[in-house]
């Protein structure tokens, strides 16, 4: 559970095997959508380096988009693990979810057809094994959308 500027979103996976998950997210706010995650684990560790890639895809009537990425972290096995998250977004939409040129959830489409790099690098603190906080920036890239130079989200985390 968490927020990025004025989007929440809810987000809950489950692993199908040691280094694969399958999850749903749903985001509210300046805009609205639902979806699927996939993340295999390349290199998992519960101290040190892990690293993952990512394919999220979601819909919401005429509007869908596709997000490849990697995240990787560096646990320093004492509730303290720092995360790099950069994605590739593919954006299909119309002016009944977005009008072009207005700032939604900090979000500006140029673009009802946008394509677009973001980048999010944070810390996730772990209180216990299976409660922790997330506190993380959010930078974008590309010609389609417009982001402030930074957006600043955080998040409940909850391993169960």
């Amino acid at each position: 559970m968490g927020n990025v500027g004025s989007n929440y979103y809810l987000k809950a996976a489950n692993g199908l095997g040691e280094n694969l998950d399958l999850g749903y997210f749903m985001e509210f706010g300046g805009f609205n959508s639902s979806g699927l995650s996939l993340k295999f684990s390349f290199l998992n560790q519960e101290t040190g380096m892990a690293s993952a890639m990512e394919l999220l895809y979601g819909s919401l009537d005429d509007s869908r988009y596709t997000t490849i990425g990697n995240i990787s972290s560096y646990n320093f096995g004492n509730g303290v693990e720092f995360f790099f998250n950069p994605r590739f977004n593919m954006v299909s939409t119309s002016d009944a979810h977005f009008d072009l040129g207005k700032s939604q959830g900090g979000v500006t489409l140029k673009s009802y057809e946008a394509n677009y790099i973001t980048i999010a690098y944070g810390t996730n603190l772990w209180f216990t094994s299976q409660v922790g906080f997330s506190f993380y920036g959010l930078s974008g890239f590309g010609s389609d959308i417009e982001l402030p130079s930074m957006i600043f989200g955080g998040a409940i985390l909850l391993n169960i």
